[in-house]
């Protein structure tokens, strides 16, 4: 499980600076976002212990993390960031705050949008609290099954329900994004005009 937090973590400082007063200049947060999650993908390619991970090559493992970025909502980390990252007015506080970045795009990384239950605040509290007397009653009876540990609750647990998402997705199915209604008009009209 260390192996895997290690591979699947976003390290801030292998992300770009910030771009400062994006919102004032109306960047391409869009463009940023996806540059740094190839950027963070690639990085990826470097691992070597990836029949550790269960993978079986280096191919094999930049696969599974291409569907895990694909299946990412982008749109929610460009409004994270547009939000509250998007005012950032001196260079050092643009490289302070990619940690921001980062968490949002492992939490966007290894969501499940089916999942409603993590964007609900009272909600995510109840299931907190309940892991957490899951937690101490396995310790209490000394349980020490991989299962009951907490690490496996909270990482490997939903990295093995997203990756089962991902996998009944058909190829090129994916999450609608902005845009789409813009290319259906342009393909229409270039099929009817054809």
């Amino acid at each position: 499980s260390r192996l895997m937090r290690r591979f699947l973590n976003i390290d801030p400082e292998e992300l770009e600076a910030l771009p400062t007063q994006a919102t004032n200049r109306r960047a391409n947060l869009r463009g940023f976002v996806e540059k740094q999650f190839r950027t963070w993908r690639s990085s990826r390619a470097a691992v070597t212990n990836v029949a550790e991970l269960g993978f079986k090559d280096a191919a094999h493992a930049q696969r599974v993390l291409a569907a895990l970025v694909e299946a990412a909502n982008i749109d929610e980390v460009v409004k994270f960031f547009r939000d509250n990252l998007g005012s950032l007015s001196g260079r050092r506080e643009a490289q302070d705050c990619r940690r921001f970045l980062a968490v949002k795009m492992s939490r966007e990384l290894l969501s499940n949008p089916a999942d409603t239950t993590a964007h609900a605040c009272e909600q995510d509290i109840t299931v907190r609290l309940e892991l957490l007397r899951q937690f101490a009653s396995a310790e209490d009876e000394q349980r020490y099954t991989p299962e009951s540990s907490p690490h496996y609750v909270s990482i490997i647990k939903p990295l093995l329900a997203r990756l089962e998402t991902i996998k009944s997705l058909q190829a090129g199915n994916r999450v609608p994004q902005a845009g789409d209604a813009e290319l259906d008009a342009l393909i229409t009209a270039h099929l009817t005009n054809a």
